[in-house]
């Protein structure tokens, strides 16, 4: 986009309808404006010239008119792209002209025309030049700030295995889906002892066959017998007695449904008494170890009233609320249960209460007390009969990397377990434990084997599969085709998006660790963009940052420069959070500069020319002025330029930069200029030869211009269309018509000066005396050219004398 520069002239008209009387303010009459290629003109039309000051801020400026008012019908002229709005307010003494404008103006200055006139001539800014403004005022007289310290947010630096990425396959692991039910502790038989009367012994309400069977808890066999007692028992009360006795033995056998009616209607007919309260808190206990926490909670908070603390099973029913609280996750409910010092606990209650103050110390992740605190338990026996506490027990040691112990107990978590998908993941970690303890390979390869086998499509079983993969390649490093086909299928396969993510990553670092960083790529910017979160993610990203600038550069020394611009907007995100050193920055510039993406290029140099210390800051200039050269913004050029003779007297780029700033004043027809600008002695380069015959050559110095375009033919480069005609056209007006016809002859078949060629061969003709070829040349001219100008010049003179017959 060529500069063009926006005059606005304030012209004083005299109106002829307006009387002014002596003294009187001058009249604003009118805003005007003309346009034309690199300038637009306002006119302001005054009586006479008032007047003024300036003011200027950003994209406005104030031309302030002393004595002045407008006239009432003034006209102004439609806002456009470069002045959006134009204002004119009164003012007690005053008229201000307020000029808005798209960009802050680069230049501005106010002059007078005439006596009638004022000028103010604005070089406009534009998107360009808005930037440059800015980061002018950041290198003027600025000494930038040393480097902020590393980001540790860049998941380059915080992964761990970004030096050793081989490592990978031996140390990752995942936190395991490893969940284990909680169990439930049921108070002992039977819970009618607490409520009978005084000195009362339940066994005063059983015969010698209950009694045995009590002794030997064999509550399948007692449940008919305690039935036929019940049924045959006349004494209400006992009855009732007899009736919890059932429900608890039905409790215990697990019989839901015989439980369930047995409780829920001793509960309904005798709500306020201690039988109807206790098979309440049995109902409660019944649908917790049935898989329905969240009733039994809800159940177990509305008897909150009816156990107070000197309640002989109150201990009890806080160990039931705070079990029910840890398996719905109501962790502060659960401190709060556990924490009450006005209940006193007999020792085996004790023992469960610190188990489960442990569990809550890991479900809330400390693990390091959790830890300590399982350590500390008075009934470690209590922790193996307990499935979520073993589990978490066996965690605590896994992350302490307590690698003997930790496979124990996962081997006897493996013993109490039912559920196939905890099974299975209690199993992998046992291998996983085995393994980390140094046991030999192929026998944890035989585990993973047989729990892929034994747990088919589950997660342990991709999880096996993944890891008897990782085995199978660090044993042989050469089976890496089989691998990545391998974890290729698992990530495809596995609905589990834990492992199906590291399964994908470890066939894309495979591909990198072989050398082909192109598919690792693309395998990466595949997994980033379908798994979002999750532990494998900084990882990935990771290795992305550490492998991007390679193949971006390597694509861009390869001429690629689409392929480079496009795989680096697809990682935008990582560009916009500074995660790459500011070279590939400049590599990209670059790419874009190539692509004649002008203003992407412009805008990445500014940036880095912004960022850069005032040693690094010399290297942009020149990639400045030449990407804003070839975009069309000259006068953008002429800034960069002056920056640098500015910023950089004697620096490496001068001549390289002097000469886009010649060319940017030629392309702006301003000849004169570029002339004065031309060093002496000229460099010994050919381009500055080059440009400097063709500006002597439009200033008519055709005999300076001969003689350079003389060394360019004799340079070993071939010479171009332009600089043959330019040179054969200067021969021609210094009268060397020999030289000039050979020269012109071979510009006669270029399109470019075809029209002009032919004309000249004629008039060389002429000058030889070879009439018959002169109007054989014409007569060509007229017929075949397709320049208009110089076939209506043929036409004409063949039109005032006759062909000449052969």
């Amino acid at each position: 986009m060529k500069r063009f520069v926006v005059l606005i002239i304030i012209t004083v008209l005299l109106s002829s309808t307006t009387a002014i009387t002596a003294g009187g303010a001058s009249i604003l009459e009118r805003i005007s404006k003309s346009e034309s290629r690199e300038q637009v003109q306002v006119f302001l039309g005054f009586d006479r010239l008032p007047r003024h000051d300036e003011k200027r801020s950003d994209r406005r400026f104030d031309i302030i008119l002393h004595d002045t008012v407008p006239a009432d019908k003034l006209t102004v002229f439609e806002q456009d792209e470069t002045i959006v709005k134009i204002l004119t307010s009164v003012h007690e003494e005053a008229t201000v002209v307020s000029f808005f404008f798209r960009y802050p103006p680069q230049k501005a200055t106010v002059s007078t025309d005439n006596d009638r006139t004022l000028v103010l001539e604005i070089l406009p800014g534009n998107r360009f030049s808005k930037t440059y403004d800015e980061v002018s005022r950041q290198l003027s007289g600025i000494t930038l700030l040393d480097r902020e310290g590393p980001d540790y947010t860049n998941p380059l630096l915080s992964s761990p295995y970004a030096h050793d990425w081989r490592s990978f396959f031996y140390t990752y692991e995942t936190e395991p889906t490893l969940t284990a039910p909680v169990s439930f502790t049921i108070p002992d038989f039977p819970l009618v002892a607490a409520i009978l009367p005084g000195e009362t012994d339940y066994r005063e309400l059983l015969d010698g066959q209950l009694l045995e069977r009590v002794d030997r808890q064999s509550w399948a066999e007692m449940a008919p017998l305690l039935e036929q007692r019940l049924q045959a028992t006349q004494d209400l009360q006992t009855g009732k007695y007899l009736a919890l006795l059932y429900g608890d033995v039905l409790l215990r056998m697990n019989h839901f449904e015989g439980a369930y009616k047995q409780l829920y209607l001793l509960r309904q007919s005798y709500p306020e008494e201690q039988v109807g309260v206790l098979a309440a808190y049995l109902l409660a206990i019944l649908l917790a170890v049935n898989d329905d926490p969240y009733t039994a909670d809800s159940e177990l908070r509305a008897l909150a009233q009816k156990f107070p603390p000197r309640h002989p099973l109150t201990p009890h029913y806080l160990i039931s609320l705070a079990e029910t609280s840890l398996a719905t996750r109501q962790f502060e409910q659960l401190r709060r249960v556990l924490e009450r010092t006005d209940v006193a606990y007999p020792p085996p209650l004790l023992a469960v209460r610190a188990l489960r103050q442990a569990d809550l110390l890991y479900a809330t992740d400390r693990s390091v007390q959790a830890f300590v605190s399982y350590r500390l338990l008075p009934d470690p026996v209590a922790l193996r009969q307990r499935p979520f506490s073993l589990n978490a027990f066996c965690a605590t040691l896994y992350e302490q990397k307590n690698w003997q112990e930790a496979t124990s107990c996962y081997q006897d978590l493996t013993q109490i377990l039912t559920e196939r998908q905890s099974l299975g993941m209690a199993s992998f970690r046992t291998a996983m434990a085995g393994l980390h303890r140094g046991d030999a390979s192929t026998e944890i390869a035989i585990q993973l084997g047989r729990i892929e086998d034994t747990f088919p499509n589950t997660e342990a079983a991709f999880r096996a599969a993944v890891k008897h993969t990782d085995l199978r390649y660090l044993d042989d490093s050469a089976w890496h085709p089989t691998a990545q086909t391998y974890y290729h299928a698992l990530a495809e396969e596995s609905p589990y998006r834990a492992v199906s993510g590291e399964a994908y990553f470890k066939e894309a670092l495979l591909y990198h660790l072989h050398n082909d960083d192109a598919t690792a790529i693309v395998k990466l910017m595949t997994l980033t963009r379908n798994i979002r979160s999750g532990s494998i993610v900084p990882h990935a990203e990771a290795l992305l940052i550490q492998i991007l600038p390679g193949e971006i550069r390597r694509l861009i020394e390869a001429g690629s420069y689409l392929e480079a611009v496009v795989l680096s907007r697809q990682n935008r995100r990582f560009f916009d959070n500074n995660w790459f050193d500011t070279a590939l920055l400049t590599d990209l510039a670059l790419a874009h500069e190539r692509l004649g993406s002008y203003r992407e290029a412009l805008d990445l140099y500014l940036y880095l020319a912004s960022q850069a210390t005032s040693s690094e800051r010399e290297q942009f200039y020149l990639p400045l002025a030449r990407s804003a050269y070839a975009r069309g913004d000259f006068s953008l050029v002429e800034d960069f330029a002056d920056q640098y003779n500015f910023n950089f007297p004697d620096g490496r780029y001068a001549h390289d930069i002097l000469l886009l700033k010649i060319k940017s004043l030629y392309m702006t027809d301003q000849f004169d200029r570029a002339l004065k600008l031309l060093p002496e002695p000229l460099p010994d380069r050919l381009d500055f030869k080059e440009l400097a015959a063709t500006l002597h050559f439009h200033a008519q110095q055709f005999e300076t211009s001969a003689n350079l375009l003389e060394e360019l033919a004799r340079s070993a480069d071939e010479p171009t269309d332009e600089t043959v005609f330019m040179h054969a056209e200067s021969l021609f007006q210094l009268g060397r018509n020999d030289e000039a016809t050979e020269l012109f002859r071979r510009c006669r078949d270029q399109a470019t000066c075809r029209g002009q060629s032919l004309y000249r061969l004629s008039q060389l003709a002429e000058r030889r005396g070879d009439t018959r070829e002169a109007l054989n040349l014409l007569q060509e001219l007229a017929e075949t050219t397709d320049d208009s100008l110089w076939r209506q010049l043929a036409q004409k003179e063949l039109q005032t004398r006759p062909l000449f017959s052969p």
